[in-house]
């Protein structure tokens, strides 16, 4: 009885191709590793921006609420001048005119705080 051998085709040498190919796959690791961490890095500035935009019209919010309170009372401090005969028409008109833009600029601030707010929710991965 004699003992079988089976050649098998096995190239103890390949010129350097398993080398280059694992370089290869390293450094296409890397890449994507690089490539995961600036998407992360974008992520966390995305929210960041969005936060201290909804903390601004947050702000603008307030100062436009103030705006619309001081504009009310004086529109109705010229509609009382005007019936007690102190004020003119004219300035009943002026009051009202700058009570309505600042009715103009509350909505206005009222949109941006909901804007930053949708802002920061999709930044944050919550929203559409």
């Amino acid at each position: 009885t004699g003992v079988q051998t089976c050649a098998l085709p096995i190239s103890l040498y390949d010129g350097g191709l398993r080398y280059g190919k694992r370089a290869e796959a390293e450094a296409r690791l890397a890449a994507a590793e690089a490539a995961g961490e600036a998407q992360r890095l974008a992520v966390s500035q995305e929210a960041r921006d969005a936060a201290r935009e909804l903390a601004v019209a947050g702000e603008q919010l307030r100062l436009a609420t103030e705006q619309r309170r001081l504009a009310a009372e004086a529109a109705a401090s010229a509609e009382r001048a005007y019936r007690e005969g102190i004020a003119s028409s004219l300035d009943v008109l002026d009051a009202n005119d700058r009570r309505f833009s600042a009715d103009v600029g509350l909505a206005s601030a009222r949109a941006r705080r909901a804007a930053a707010a949708v802002a920061l929710e999709r930044a944050l991965g919550r929203g559409p």
